[in-house]
């Protein structure tokens, strides 16, 4: 790897920490979310400052270049963050669906029994 390509991935995880960290302090992000990218940035840090690691990853590979190697592992972390994210969002459909169907039928009893109620105090008028 070039000494500019892992100074970029230095700079480039340093500032994503940063961010992560400030999202946290703003309550705009959960510390179970952030986690992953913070060990993300952490993971890049020590790839970039020991560049032997993406070198010895790059030949059990069979990759010419270590920063193919890196940009590999990059495109697979994505996706299994976007596994991830799908399992979560099929589980908050779910959750949806469940919450409104409870709803309509709460509020589907509550109708009927104050028209029910409203028919009683008719007759007795």
């Amino acid at each position: 790897m070039s000494i500019t390509f892992r100074v970029t991935l230095i700079i480039v995880s340093i500032l994503s920490a940063g961010y992560t960290f400030r999202k946290i302090r703003k309550s705009q992000m959960l510390i179970s979310g952030a986690i992953y990218w913070l060990f993300l940035s952490i993971g890049f840090i020590i790839l970039s400052a020991f560049p032997q690691i993406a070198i010895v990853g790059a030949h059990i590979l069979g990759i010419i270049s270590p920063a193919n190697f890196v940009f590999l592992i990059v495109l697979f972390i994505i996706i299994i963050k976007l596994f991830t994210l799908s399992i979560d969002i099929s589980i908050l459909k779910t959750k949806l669906t469940l919450l409104i169907e409870e709803y309509a039928i709460r509020t589907f009893e509550q109708e009927r029994k104050a028209e029910e109620s409203i028919k009683l105090m008719s007759k007795y008028k």
